[in-house]
């Protein structure tokens, strides 16, 4: 082969001017620049991922090797030196024609190097790299900010944590991975975010970055002495500043998780001591759930190492405690520390295939603390109400859509009950109580397949996305259990559609059913008639008027509403208590027809219980009544579990009258004048506030005579009427 004959040079050039055109794309799109005063050699595949090197060298190599040349270096210094193949001839430079020259010289120019900050430089690549004749090399630099692009579909950053003694500062190193390679071993870590305002320095591509003390606590506690260790860290693996990066990389939040070999949840210090105690208690209650159904093996924690087994005299390691002992006061603490409380770390463990949580210097496996806050939210209602211990309905509800090392089939539900579901979980951003959520499969919700049910746009605003979502709702389900989902608070925003739900709000639980397999007959059986508003944020829905809205109460705030003795707000309810008659209209509508756990009543024993209980109670706070109630069973009633079933109900809502007599439980937002309404396909009755030839949507409500579809049989019977409600 003589000197290029089998292979134009001009078409040589061109290919070397493409391949620089795509470089320099690359360069400015991930901010690296190639710096030609340097008189270092550096491959320029370091400043790439595996994958950009792949797809902008191997074909441009197998090109050159085709013909006779190929490029030893690139640099603005001196012309680009072409060389041949061994199996051509030889030549070199001065084999190009003086416009090939020319044209080598034109389109090989380094683009210009900005202006160089101490702060900005950072090595991409500490490792030597061997280079063969055919690869292209530059005397280059590079500079580059903390983050570089993730091109690919399914690359993320992890964090190496470099080995080091508590004492030390911590360094790190961003790395790039590709979740599609089996081989890559990681772990997910799981933490509050903590103050944003109080941050501290850390090292990480040899620079100083700033943290929060929480995450930089975490990374602390999590690193090894001898070995550095891989995890993956929101905070830092995303770059938040990057929106497009954001919503790319909340898609692969559970693929994240899942191929994790564990998640750490790392829940901060242990100031108070807490940890042990909380731990042993909580491994007692454990063992007691799974003795004998799901496994032979004991639940234990580890405290500085040492496994519990091995710590003598541990407290609570007699028996689950009694509602009044003390030992409470840890498990308090625990399952109401933050993190039970933060939103995202619900797909971050249910997720998991195994979790390990961290709480100073003890750790304890998720299967034994999530066990644990079942038995307690089923069977020590007692308990919870001496100590407050809320977190631990977070940490149950957790626990029963964990996907990982149980017997036990998670729970699914719908996209819309997640959300309900999740409610009272805190986010610093209000869309991710939405975005947060979209990593956890449900029934229309299919992340494994990429079917999501919304997509992740932080592009959009949070009344942006909280529409999205809910006309989504609207044009999917066939029920009106949307509606259930508003929350007003006492006030309702006047520029704000009605019946769209604010997620970030909570005042109240829902009075609908969350059992789907238990509802109520409120419009008994019929499906939701809609008609076209030619507005997206009107939605048009027929139903019924049922009466006016007379009096209302006042909201009910806390317990005090239920256990005072003036019973100032429940002077109203006499003859709805001292009736026989109307009795259980009374007990019912203060506990929405539930029981203490929340699960609607729909038979003769639950029924039975609740009146005992409610009996009870008015005994308890009555003595002065001649009430009194027939006991078939000669069974007392509980009053503590009366007060937490009517508790639930009552919170963020007022007790109201129509003027036809009838009795209910409403939204705060209420007034008199508003309308009680059944609409058609809704689980409940609702409140509407007339304005103008338009109605606002105030709440759902419970009103004991229409549970089981008594408006629609006076409609059947002519004495209702029914009509479309515009409601904006």
């Amino acid at each position: 082969m003589s000197d290029g004959e089998d292979f134009p040079r001009e078409e040589f050039a061109t290919r070397i001017a493409e391949y620089h055109s795509n470089l320099t794309r690359i360069v400015k799109e991930s901010q690296l620049y190639l710096n030609p005063q340097r008189k270092q050699r550096r491959v320029i595949q370091l400043a790439l991922t595996q994958h950009e090197r792949a797809k902008y060298f191997v074909e441009l190599e197998e090109e050159i090797e085709k013909g006779p040349y190929s490029i030893f270096h690139l640099n603005s210094s001196k012309e680009p030196e072409i060389k041949v193949n061994d199996f051509g001839g030889r030549d070199s430079m001065s084999s190009l024609s003086e416009s090939d020259r020319a044209r080598f010289w034109s389109r090989l120019s380094w683009p210009d190097r900005p202006k160089e900050t101490s702060s900005s430089r950072m090595k991409i690549d500490d490792h030597e790299t061997s280079i063969s004749p055919s690869q292209p090399t530059a005397e280059v630099d590079f500079e580059c900010p903390l983050y570089s692009p993730l091109y690919t579909k399914n690359t993320i950053r992890l964090l190496k944590i470099n080995p080091g003694r508590n004492t030390d500062p911590v360094s790190s190193h961003l790395e790039i991975a590709c979740l599609d390679e089996r081989r890559i071993l990681y772990e997910a870590l799981s933490y509050v975010w903590g103050d944003a305002n109080d941050l501290v320095d850390v090292h990480c591509n040899q620079k100083i970055i700033k943290i929060t003390r929480s995450l930089s606590s975490a990374l602390q506690r999590l690193r090894y002495e001898t070995q550095p260790r891989y995890i993956w860290a929101d905070a830092v693996c995303i770059n938040q500043e990057d929106i497009a990066e954001r919503g790319h990389q909340v898609r692969l939040m559970r693929s994240i998780y899942r191929n994790a070999s564990a998640v750490l949840v790392y829940l901060g210090q242990d100031p108070d001591a807490h940890a042990i105690t909380a731990f042993s208690v909580v491994s007692t209650i454990a063992n007691a759930a799974s003795e004998g159904i799901l496994t032979t093996e004991k639940a234990n924690f580890t405290s500085n190492g040492v496994n519990s087994d091995g710590i003598e005299n541990l407290p609570g390691r007699l028996g689950t405690p009694p509602p009044d002992s003390s030992l409470w006061n840890s498990v308090a603490h625990l399952y109401n520390l933050t993190w039970f409380w933060r939103l995202w770390c619900i797909q971050e463990v249910a997720l998991a295939s195994t979790a390990v949580f961290i709480w100073g210097g003890a750790s304890i496996s998720w299967r034994w603390l999530g066990l644990a806050s079942a038995r307690i939210r089923t069977n020590n209602y007692q308990a919870q109400r001496r100590q407050e211990m809320t977190g631990v309905f977070n940490a149950y509800f957790m626990f029963r859509i964990w996907q990982g090392e149980w017997d036990l089939q998670p729970l699914k539900f719908s996209f819309l009950r997640l959300m309900g579901l999740t409610r009272q979980f805190e986010s610093s951003d209000s869309r991710d109580r939405v975005f947060g959520l979209l990593g956890l499969p449900t029934t229309d919700n299919d992340p494994e397949s990429e079917q999501l049910f919304i997509e992740p746009d932080y592009n959009l605003s949070p009344d942006e996305v909280y529409e999205k979502l809910a006309i989504t709702i609207r044009e999917v389900d066939s029920n009106l259990q949307l509606l259930s989902s508003v929350q007003h608070g006492s006030d309702l925003i006047s520029d704000k559609v009605s019946w769209i739900p604010r997620w970030d709000n909570v005042y109240t639980h829902t009075l609908a059913p969350s059992d789907p397999e238990n509802h109520h007959e409120t419009s008994a059986g019929l499906h939701v008639e809609t008609r076209g508003s030619g507005c997206t944020s009107i939605w048009s829905l027929k139903g019924l008027e049922v009466n006016t809205v007379h009096e209302v109460l006042s909201p009910v705030r806390n317990d005090r509403f239920l256990t005072t003795d003036s019973f100032a707000q429940m002077s109203r309810l006499h003859h709805h208590i001292w009736t026989p008659e109307t009795r259980k209209n009374a007990c019912w509508t203060l506990t929405a027809g539930k029981d203490w756990y929340g699960l609607l009543i729909k038979n003769s024993d639950g029924a039975a219980r609740l009146m005992r209980d409610f009996s009870a109670y008015v005994s308890t706070y009555y003595p002065q009544s001649s009430f009194e109630m027939a006991n078939d069973h000669n069974e007392s009633g509980d009053v503590e579990r009366f007060i937490e079933a009517a508790s639930n109900a009552c919170k963020g809502r007022r007790l109201f009258f129509t003027y036809s007599g009838l009795l209910g439980l409403g939204p705060a937002a209420m007034r008199e004048g508003d309308k009680l309404c059944v609409l058609f396909g809704g689980e409940m009755p609702y409140i509407l506030r007339s304005e103008g030839t338009h109605f606002r949507f105030i709440g759902e409500c419970y009103v004991y005579d229409l549970m089981e579809g008594k408006a629609i049989q006076h409609w059947r019977n002519g004495t209702l009427f029914s009509k479309y409600f515009d409601i904006c």
